[in-house]
């Protein structure tokens, strides 16, 4: 995945496509949501590693 900001056209672009400002904040939340369950599961061991 590719996020740019396209200075010509004032617009944020992920893999070329522009999205709204209102879909980059949700993109945001859906990364920081993945994040924070990727942290919970790393720091309760069960046995095998991801790293």
């Amino acid at each position: 995945m590719i996020i740019e900001y396209d200075d010509e056209d004032r617009c944020i672009r992920v893999d070329g496509e522009a999205i709204s400002y209102g879909r980059a904040i949700g993109i945001i939340e859906e990364l920081e949501q993945a994040i924070s369950e990727w942290d919970r599961d790393h720091d309760e061991p069960d046995g095998h590693y991801d790293d």
